[in-house]
């Protein structure tokens, strides 16, 4: 495990090292670092070798520590990964220099999906709330170096015109204040047209756009409709395009848009159909990734034909698409991991860690005061950095840990159960 270097210094293998294994080629990852390492045939085993006792005997061997060493693969003896990867965690919960707030203007929708998760329908923003809103952004952005705000609902864009007066006063604070501000939305596209593309993404600078499908239009159509039951995917999907289009004719390449598509019960034939629907120049503008649609109270999954997410990115990457990096080198499991500086705010202003569920109250930490000041339960709070995983055995032991970092918060809060990370076997096809 040991290899002198010099006269002082020596290495071991690094904890978080993962071989995996497609199609009959063999990769070395690195779960902190996210390096990828492909094995050549001629090599795999040495360096496999080398990597159990580090020792080369002669000048190629040499090359290959050096490229371990660079890469994280071997790291220095002393060296305590566990206790490191728990500072970076715990230090980015404890940021105060960015503010990550994830802001529903409304909880209404124009769609009615069988496995939607939000059972309050009726809370919408009014004009007072909206210029309260706007004068915690006010607030924040004097103290703080970068804001990053997505806007997710409900539907957002059913509110547009007051997403647009909080881009209008976030393009002016960006102008008078040391604050960068990067915005974001989740929309199903049923509302987009050209003219409010270029309104989000050119007059705005909107940072990314995520956008939803249900796999092709077969299986789409009959989960992702409309309240009166009314098909969506062709609309969507022209709507999709059209953003495509007008990211390519402006030359806008620091934006992203990004495609989920969702599966069920669909098989390897449905996601070909749909991933055909592109044309290669397309295709250059925009990221995908895949997820499984997960059970919710009025939602039970299908026993899904696809049982490898490798074997959709294998697809996607042969008919080359551009993947989604999901790689979380932020140190948060996701948008609701963290501190004061990861919050969800709510159409009354009531601020959540996770909306993902309002029924569970604990999830609410505070409210945004009259007077536009925050006002936090600290103790609500602490309930939250109690999923820490890094006291938790199995986790502690877990070479997956710098990428799921103990599961979802909110799953761990209501039920003390982690889920395990969904891409285990498949690091290669999310970190490339």
């Amino acid at each position: 495990m040991r290899l002198a270097v010099g006269l002082f210094m020596v290495y071991k293998s690094s904890i978080y090292n993962v071989i995996e294994k497609h199609d009959g080629v063999e990769y070395l990852i690195n779960t902190l670092s996210q390096s990828i390492v492909k094995l050549l045939p001629n090599e795999a085993s040495r360096i496999k070798e080398l990597l159990k006792k580090p020792v080369p005997t002669d000048c190629k061997e040499k090359k290959y520590i050096d490229v371990l060493l660079r890469n994280d693969f071997l790291v220095p003896i002393n060296k305590n990964e566990l206790a490191w990867l728990k500072y970076l965690y715990t230090k980015k919960w404890f940021d105060t220099t960015h503010q990550n707030i994830v802001f529903l203007p409304t909880l209404k929708c124009n769609f009615s999906c069988p496995y939607c998760f939000e059972m309050e329908k009726s809370l919408d923003i009014d004009e007072a709330r909206l210029e309260l809103f706007i004068e915690y952004l006010r607030n924040i952005t004097k103290t703080i170096d970068v804001l990053n705000i997505s806007f997710f609902g409900g539907e957002p864009l059913i509110k547009i015109h007051e997403i647009e007066h909080i881009l209008e006063e976030l393009l002016r604070l960006s102008t008078i204040r040391d604050c960068k501000v990067y915005t974001h939305i989740t929309t199903n596209a049923y509302l987009l047209n050209s003219e409010l593309i270029k309104s989000l993404f050119v007059k705005y600078g909107m940072k990314s756009i995520q956008i939803t499908f249900d796999g092709d239009k077969k299986h789409h159509d009959t989960r992702r409709v409309l309240s009166d039951r009314s098909p969506t995917f062709d609309t969507i999907l022209t709507n999709t395009k059209k953003l495509i289009e007008v990211v390519r004719k402006y030359a806008l390449n620091d934006r992203e848009i990004v495609i989920r598509l969702n599966y069920d019960d669909e098989d390897i034939e449905d996601i070909k159909r749909f991933l055909e629907l592109f044309s290669n120049e397309e295709k250059k503008h925009f990221y995908i990734y895949f997820r499984k649609i997960y059970n919710t109270k009025k939602w039970k999954s299908g026993n899904s034909k696809i049982k490898n997410l490798h074997v959709l990115y294998s697809l996607a990457n042969s008919k080359g698409f551009k993947i989604l990096k999901q790689g979380r080198s932020n140190f948060t499991y996701c948008e609701c991991d963290g501190g004061r500086n990861q919050l969800t705010i709510l159409p009354d202003l009531s601020v959540w860690k996770c909306a993902n569920d309002i029924s569970y109250q604990s999830a609410k930490i505070g409210f945004i005061e009259k007077d536009a000041s925050l006002v936090i339960d600290e103790y609500q709070l602490m309930q939250w950095n109690s999923k820490n995983p890094f006291d938790d055995v199995t986790c502690s032991q877990c070479c997956y840990l710098p990428i799921c970092l103990g599961g979802c918060p909110l799953n761990w809060l209501k039920n003390k159960k982690r889920n395990c990370f969904y891409n285990k076997g498949s690091i290669y096809d999310v970190l490339k």
